[in-house]
């Protein structure tokens, strides 16, 4: 469902009103504005959590190494490499 412009025309003694323009015949419509407020809701939940994720993913990744601030230090007279297993 998604909120619609209409143009009412005349209420009938039943409380029932003719609907001139925005909606083709046999359209289900939604009565509640309960329901329009509730899913406009969840749809700005969702949004802001998947933006969250988002910007998780798009931060740099420290390693395990760079958390501990260990590094290969060349010494004096040695010269470090990878280990091979």
């Amino acid at each position: 469902f998604e909120p619609r412009q209409v143009r009412l025309g005349e209420e009938g003694e039943n409380g029932l009103v003719r609907v001139l323009a925005g909606l083709l015949p046999g359209e289900k419509i939604v009565t509640s504005a309960q329901f329009l407020l509730d899913s406009e809701s969840r749809l700005q939940e969702a949004i802001q959590k998947m933006l969250k994720e988002r910007m998780q993913q798009k931060k740099p990744q420290e390693t395990p190494e760079k958390k501990r601030g260990n590094s290969l230090k060349k010494l004096p007279g040695k010269n470090p490499s990878p280990s091979t297993s």
